[in-house]
């Protein structure tokens, strides 16, 4: 296996590239308008209401017409998902991570399609838009990498006469909740963290930006990833957002937002004890770290999340000690 790098930027300075671009943008342009079902379980499934992605620099202008599922819809999601981590769960997790690898390859091959949608549906800079599909890029490279890296024999202090293990086992049904700001590398990010640690995934994209996320479940579609390991729901806050969080087969929620506040004793106090800007909880709730690992990057003005940790996959996993006497 070659040693992980980033993806490299496309330089938008060269006119055939930006040319590139823009043809892309007209093709894509052309496709305006079209639905799109849900994924449940491998299924195209349908809604009485739906969702309008629009063009925000055109708002009349619509991008993509998706569902708005409801509660039922949204247990059969969920429900798929806990099915299928049943077998899910026994992958190798080499195999797990070729998908990951495989699913790279696809969006180098998509690359400005993926781009041009992007800047369509969200409005980013061709640079922005390119800097966000190679982190997603990094994502697929990474974490299937650490994937590997983990199911390997971890490292233990040896005692006489006895057999000692320690591995990590996967949690079971992860609720994917990524943000519109970065619609493709986040949602990428956290999504396959959870899968290829052997989760299985119910993904509800942003309303903002829902074409972003079908068109990484199109990608694993195409790769023959199976049936109900990533389920692809359309749903508002307001329809399905509760009942999803509180179904009793969620295991755990992965997601990136933040708290605002003019308070300056809360800012100190979130200074000093924690990552400010972002919000995790291990085995519930799990937002995006920062750490030394570079993820793509953007002419960012604030706080920008990344998921590069060397210990991020461990939130979508427990360990387990085992020891056997002789």
């Amino acid at each position: 296996m070659l040693t992980f790098t980033n993806a490299t930027y496309l330089d938008f300075n060269n006119s055939e590239i930006a040319t590139q671009q823009k043809s892309a943008i007209d093709e894509v342009r052309s496709r305006f308008g079209k639905e799109y079902p849900n994924i449940i379980d491998g299924k195209e499934v349908v809604s009485e209401k739906k969702t309008l992605s629009t063009n925000p620099a055109n708002p009349s202008e619509i991008i993509g017409t998706f569902q708005k599922s409801g509660q039922n819809d949204a247990d059969k999601a969920i429900k798929s998902a806990a099915k299928t981590f049943e077998s899910w769960k026994n992958v190798p997790a080499e195999i797990r991570a070729n998908y990951l690898f495989r699913a790279a390859e696809e969006v180098r091959k998509r690359r400005l399609e993926i781009n041009a949608w992007m800047i369509s549906e969200i409005g980013k800079s061709y640079l922005e838009a390119d800097a966000d599909t190679c982190e997603a890029i990094d994502f697929l490279e990474f974490y299937g990498r650490e994937a590997i890296r983990y199911s390997q024999p971890q490292p233990l202090t040896p005692f006489p006469d006895e057999l000692n293990e320690y591995f990590y086992i996967p949690l079971g049904v992860g609720l994917v909740i990524p943000p519109w700001n970065f619609p493709f590398a986040i949602m990428t990010g956290i999504t396959t963290a959870a899968i290829v640690t052997g989760n299985t995934v119910v993904l509800k994209p942003s309303s903002d930006t829902p074409m972003m996320a079908w068109l990484l479940v199109d990608i694993f579609r195409k790769i023959g990833l199976p049936d109900g390991v990533l389920n692809f729901l359309v749903t508002s806050g307001a329809e399905a957002g509760d009942f999803l969080v509180e179904h009793p087969l969620t295991r755990f929620i992965s997601f990136t937002g933040g708290v605002w506040t003019k308070n300056p004793q809360k800012i100190e106090r979130a200074k000093r004890e924690f990552h400010c800007g972002n919000l995790y909880i291990n085995r519930k709730c799990t937002g995006a770290m920062v750490d030394v690992h570079p993820f793509g990057g953007f002419n960012m003005s604030g706080t920008d999340s990344k998921a590069g940790s060397r210990d991020y996959l461990a939130l979508f996993m427990q360990g387990k000690s085992v020891a056997s006497r002789a």
